[in-house]
């Protein structure tokens, strides 16, 4: 793992977001973190301000580890070098609220370790909880054959776990983009391994499709993407409650890419990554993105510009906010850049 200088690019990019964004949102100043970084969770308790996040380790392989790091980049540490778990994809980590765990997706011994095994999409990953200091790794789900475990989140106590699930069609041609559903269950952390996780409900809000977990609420609703008709792109982002039902469409965009819906910790803000700057944009195969913000009662705004022309390739990815709504880390992929990147956004 190494850090990211800036560059004269993201200098350049920085000043474009501040002139760009000041009058709809607030002075916004994107600043460059790590040069290898993927999916992120920022611990937003009271016990430190840890960034948790997944790095390429092989440039062959693409085999991934997680590490933690605070904020000014100092103490970086990997927390699943010598867990003793499979080698692979590891990553996609998320806080428990205590501050001394996480949450990882671990490529299992069914995978193929092709793109679907990927921790983006789930396929074959196994759920594992792990101490921050990389001890007392235990596997919390085992995910059938074929079967996908994705973007594992927790409520604001603990209590509960979401994420998404996709189990394979009894018939091929096998289409990633639909059979996917919502499972949450309850969580005990003095249970032993597969016992932590109880209860095991399965939610289809929306119907069938494509789903993608994104948070609990504080007002006890949960925030995910869904897309109908196995349409290969993330249509919106929805909120509905506990049990699955009152479904509502936050964005109301269709046809473009809408993914990860967070709110800010305080100012109920919802940021979310999208394609609507471009019309030509929003599948898998063509995908552009940028970061917006979306202030209660407003409409959406971009707050990240790295796709300036119609030849930029930039995507916006996973992200986090930071305890006090001031900040937010998010990956960065380019065509051109050798691997994913993170940068710290900051509202001021």
């Amino acid at each position: 793992m190494r850090t990211l200088r800036t560059s004269r690019v993201g200098a350049a990019l920085s000043l474009l977001i501040v002139l760009s964004a000041h009058a709809a949102v607030a002075q916004v100043v994107a600043t460059p973190f790590l040069a290898n970084g993927g999916r992120v969770s920022w611990y937003k308790g009271s016990a430190h301000d840890l960034i948790a996040f997944d790095a390429v380790t092989d440039a062959t392989t693409l085999n991934t580890e997680v590490y933690t790091i605070n904020p000014d980049r100092s103490s970086p540490f990997c927390v699943t070098c010598s867990a003793g778990l499979r080698k692979g994809f590891v990553g996609q980590p998320v806080w428990h609220p205590n501050g001394e765990h996480l949450v990882i997706q671990v490529e299992n011994d069914n995978s193929a370790h092709i793109v679907y095994n990927h921790m983006a999409w789930g396929m074959d990953n196994d759920l594992w909880i792990i101490r921050r200091d990389g001890t007392g790794a235990e596997r919390i789900w085992a995910t059938p054959p074929k079967h996908a475990a994705l973007h594992p989140h927790f409520n604001a106590d603990g209590s509960k776990i979401m994420f998404a699930e996709r189990a394979p069609l009894s018939s091929p041609p096998q289409n990633p983009w639909t059979n996917w559903r919502i499972r949450i269950a309850d969580v005990d952390l003095s249970r032993p391994g597969l016992e932590k996780l109880s209860n095991v409900v399965t939610l289809t809000p929306n119907g069938p499709g494509f789903y993608e977990t994104h948070e609990f609420t504080n007002d006890g609703r949960i925030i995910y993407s869904h897309t109908p008709g196995a349409q290969a792109f993330v249509d919106d982002v929805y909120s509905a409650t506990i049990d699955g039902s009152d479904p509502i469409n936050l964005l109301n965009s269709p046809g473009s890419w809408d993914e990860f819906g967070y709110l800010s910790p305080y100012n109920q803000a919802m940021a979310f990554i999208s394609s609507r700057f471009d019309p030509n944009s929003g599948t898998a195969l063509n995908l552009r993105t940028e970061l917006y913000i979306k202030l209660p009662g407003g409409e959406p705004q971009r707050i990240t510009f790295y796709n300036r022309t119609s030849t930029d390739k930039f995507v916006v990815k996973d992200f986090d906010w930071d305890k006090t709504g001031t900040k937010i880390v998010y990956l960065v992929w380019g065509a051109t850049q050798p691997s994913s990147q993170l940068w710290i956004l900051s509202f001021r």
